[in-house]
């Protein structure tokens, strides 16, 4: 009897420090997900005058791209976690 209540208390233990490690996990990527929707409203005025208004690139491609896969990807990342929440 004393071995399975030990168990169980590894098992809760377990649980909490991994339910702990998911909890900070889904601060730090809400966290960086404000700083790039921040990042990316406070030089959006620099992006239309200088991406959006000119011709059509593969550089320009890469960088619309890069910024706008990074954010997509972020909010798909933290979307399950915050209907648990």
């Amino acid at each position: 009897m004393n071995v399975s209540r030990t168990s169980a208390v590894t098992s809760i233990s377990e649980i909490s420090s991994t339910y702990k490690a998911d909890l900070i996990d889904n601060y730090s990527l809400a966290s960086a997900l404000t700083v790039v929707c921040y990042e990316a409203l406070i030089t959006f005025q620099y992006e239309y005058e200088f991406i959006w208004q000119r011709k059509w690139t593969f550089a320009t491609w890469i960088f619309v791209v890069n910024r706008y896969l990074i954010l997509a990807n972020m909010v798909t990342d933290l979307m399950p976690f915050s209907a648990e929440t």
